[in-house]
């Protein structure tokens, strides 16, 4: 079961307390996951309800399919991914993310083939929205597939176009699902591969020129699965990573004071101090009057001009 290559690689973060580097976990049941020490996650994404399992070595990003009992079309998409799937975001991933502020989006995945009768294809799925979720289904979006390797689920038959080095056969159209739609764009590989090292953004570009995504539009999750319609036994992941640059960190605002609620003084309390007389009005001040002099209007006249400096007298004649 090629286990010499699992677990290949330096972790990229401190180890979690909840998460074990020792031995294998195993997840059961639809939706059930597991957190990587890569912060990949794994996730057992099973609509059909037939019995599914996973086995995970190390808590590294790889899982095998070591139960599966499905027997429906696209019933189960067994998977690991960056991002938020529905219900289930990966820790520090730094999405969502605006698509216009991705500066780099890259990806490695090494997978190899179950030895079980198998149906269905190892692709990429990635999803984008035009607001941040990080729950529920997109609805108005774009689903970009990459199909890497397929086994009975017919032939391309598409664009032809050259993308990331290689031949991809290009479809699209409006897909529907619970009342939501979204664009459903699919790069079928023209040579199947089992070992990929992608420049994801060179995908998103071309989408798209085809007016197919906006760049305002949110980048939520990168996953890699296996979509299953039959079978799925043995079918392995060895390694998966993804990475999403940005052009600028989002720097949080500073975080406001809170403005000091004035405190209003309490009333005071009345006091048994005596209560002030009230003012009276001052009485008024009679004006006094003005009264005629006892002394003559003659007898002042005398005393400031005397009759003799001013009277007129006869000239002497000359001698």
């Amino acid at each position: 079961m090629l286990a010499g290559a699992i677990g290949v690689g330096a972790a990229s973060g401190p180890i979690g307390p909840a998460v074990s580097i020792h031995g294998t976990s195993k997840i059961c049941g639809n939706d059930a996951h597991i957190d990587t020490v890569e912060r990949v996650d794994i996730r057992n994404n099973d609509d059909s309800n037939a019995p599914l399992c996973l086995t995970v070595w190390y808590h590294k990003p790889n899982f095998q399919i070591t139960t599966s009992m499905v027997n429906s079309d696209w019933g189960a998409f067994p998977n690991a991914f960056i991002g938020c799937e529905v219900s289930v975001c990966s820790p520090h991933s730094g999405l969502p993310m605006r698509l216009s502020n991705v500066k780099a989006a890259t990806s490695t995945w090494h997978y190899h083939p179950g030895s079980g009768r198998f149906v269905g294809n190892a692709a990429y799925d990635i999803w984008f929205d035009p607001k941040p979720i990080t729950s529920g289904q997109v609805d108005h979006g774009t689903e970009i597939m990459l199909w890497l390797d397929w086994k009975g689920v017919g032939a391309p038959n598409g664009i032809p176009v050259y993308i990331d080095g290689t031949w991809w056969d290009l479809s699209y159209w409006i897909a529907n699902h619970g009342g939501r739609t979204w664009n459903y764009v699919r790069f079928w590989r023209l040579e199947p591969t089992l070992s990929v090292n992608l420049n994801l953004k060179n995908f998103f570009s071309y989408t798209e020129t085809r007016h197919l995504l906006s760049s305002r539009w949110y980048l939520t999750a990168i996953e890699t699965g296996y979509e299953i319609c039959r079978g799925g036994y043995g079918t392995h992941t060895l390694w998966f990573s993804a990475s999403v640059t940005p052009w600028r960190v989002p720097v949080p605002p500073p975080a406001r004071k809170p403005r000091p609620t004035p405190t209003i003084p309490p009333a005071p309390k009345p006091s048994n101090l005596p209560t002030p007389a009230p003012a009276t009005r001052p009485t008024s001040t009679p004006t006094p009057t003005r009264t005629s002099p006892s002394t003559p209007a003659s007898a002042l006249v005398s005393a400031r001009w005397p009759r003799e400096s001013w009277r007129w007298q006869r000239p002497s004649p000359r001698s």
